[in-house]
């Protein structure tokens, strides 16, 4: 859950407007609220890319890396973050938060180090009751202050939220603004993968006229596996492009994934160089 640019408003996230109720649990006796008018194309984009909705309040702007290099853009992460999921009832699409509210963690690994903030995130546990928007903003300063060092830019109002995330003050700290936003999925990568495989399954017949014929039907070509072989590879190969370079050369059959920028062009011109020359 990496931190945000403020500049992707309306892509990566959107500021929900009006009173703080989805981390405070403010939802006027529900256990949702209806989907925001400035919600619905983040949520639709969401959906149809697989993606994870979160909440979070208030909005923490980082203008400095951990290693103290500026951030061209400035940054931003909530300072505690909840799940949130669409659900429909009579009146149409709503918001529902689910599971405990928790810091943000890359927003603790930034600022407390990787020690501090796993320990941090292993025992937080939020101590507001549902609707106490006083005590919502006690634990948030006590944050900010004790455990975070720093301050609350903008005065934290959850009944007054603010419309976008100021970047004007040229200060790090927390911004009285609520935020909903996406995450990719950690494996989305393997989702058109596991949709072909559903295709697949659907023609299971029609498999021994393609390719993969020789090797799931048992009448085609079954050298034995390779053992002797040498690697020739004109790109730099790093250690997992090793791995599945090592396992198309002594494996009958190897599937390799990853998502745009992993190198899998030029993983396929190594393998191709070292089949040739093997």
């Amino acid at each position: 859950m990496p931190l945000l640019a403020v500049d992707e408003v309306d892509t990566s996230y959107v500021c929900l407007t009006g009173t703080e109720r989805l981390l405070s649990g403010h939802t006027n006796g529900k256990d949702s609220i209806p989907l925001p008018d400035e919600a619905q194309d983040l949520v639709e984009r969401a959906t149809e890319d697989d993606g994870e909705l979160w909440y979070g309040y208030p909005a923490v702007v980082m203008t400095t890396a951990p290693n103290g290099e500026p951030y061209r853009r400035p940054r931003f992460a909530p300072l505690f973050v909840r799940r949130i999921e669409v659900v429909t009832d009579e009146d149409g699409l709503r918001l529902r938060p689910y599971g405990e509210a928790q810091p943000h963690p890359q927003l603790a690994h930034d600022v407390l180090g990787a020690e501090k903030a796993e320990r941090m995130l292993t025992t937080y546990r939020p101590s507001w009751l549902g609707g106490r928007h006083s005590q919502l903003v006690q634990e948030i300063r006590s944050f900010l202050h004790n455990d975070f060092s720093l301050p609350d830019v903008q005065p934290i109002r959850p009944g007054e939220l603010e419309p976008h995330i100021d970047t004007g003050t040229p200060t790090q700290g927390a911004r009285n603004a609520a935020v909903l936003f996406t995450v990719t999925r950690p494996d989305r990568a393997n989702v058109g993968l596991l949709r072909d495989f559903d295709e697949i399954l659907k023609k299971e017949s029609d498999i021994g006229r393609t390719a993969l014929g020789s090797l799931l039907d048992g009448n085609g070509d079954r050298r034995s596996e390779v053992s002797s072989w040498h690697r020739v590879a004109p790109f730099s190969l790093n250690e997992g492009q090793n791995r599945v370079l090592e396992s198309a050369m002594t494996k009958r059959l190897t599937v390799a994934t990853g998502p745009p920028g992993t190198g899998k062009s030029q993983l396929v011109a190594n393998l191709v160089a070292t089949a040739v020359a093997n």
